[in-house]
C-alpha cells in the first residue's frame, strides 16, 4: 500500500531549503564583510597606472553611495514586510547577496569604508533578519500545528 503524502511535506520541506539557503547567504555575507572589514584602510587604485586611474574616473560621492544605501535598506525592508503582512511565500535569490555587498567597494574606493562599513554591515543584517522572520511567519501560518495533527 503507498502510503499517501502530506501537502504540508512539501511546503515544510519547501521552508526548511529557505532556511538553509537564508544561513548560506548570511554566511557568505559575513565572509565578504570580513574581508572588507579587514582591507578598510587600503588603497586598491594604488596599484594603477595614472592613465588608468583617468579611465576609471572618480569614485561616487559618500553622499549619494549613503543615499542609495538607504534607499535599498528601505524598500528591501518594505518588500519583506509585505510578503509577511500577506502571508506569501518567501522568495529567496543570490541578488540579495550581491545588493547588500556592492556598497563597500563604493566607500572603499571613495576612501570612506571606515566610517560607514558598520551601516551597511547592520542594515544587511537587518534585512537578513526580516528574511528570517517572514520564514518563520509564513511557516506559523501554512504548517498545520502539532495539536491538529494529533486529532486526525
Amino acid at each position: 500500500m503507498k502510503r499517501q503524502r502530506n501537502p504540508t511535506d512539501r511546503t515544510g520541506a519547501d521552508l526548511h531549503a529557505l532556511c538553509r539557503r537564508g544561513l548560506c547567504d548570511l554566511s557568505l555575507f559575513l565572509l565578504v564583510s570580513t574581508i572588507f572589514f579587514f582591507s578598510r584602510g587600503a588603497d586598491l587604485l594604488a596599484p594603477l597606472g595614472e592613465s588608468a586611474r583617468m579611465i576609471l574616473g572618480a569614485a561616487p560621492p559618500v553622499a549619494m553611495t549613503s543615499v542609495a544605501v538607504g534607499a535599498y535598506t528601505f524598500s528591501a525592508a518594505v518588500l519583506i514586510l509585505g510578503r509577511i503582512a500577506g502571508a506569501q511565500k518567501p522568495s529567496s535569490n543570490w541578488l540579495h547577496l550581491f545588493f547588500r555587498t556592492v556598497f563597500y567597494p563604493f566607500y572603499l574606493f571613495a576612501g570612506a569604508l571606515e566610517g560607514h562599513f558598520m551601516g551597511v554591515f547592520f542594515a544587511g543584517l537587518a534585512l537578513y533578519a526580516l528574511e528570517q522572520l517572514n520564514i518563520w511567519s509564513y511557516a506559523q501560518k501554512t504548517l498545520p500545528r502539532k495539536e491538529a495533527l494529533e486529532r486526525t
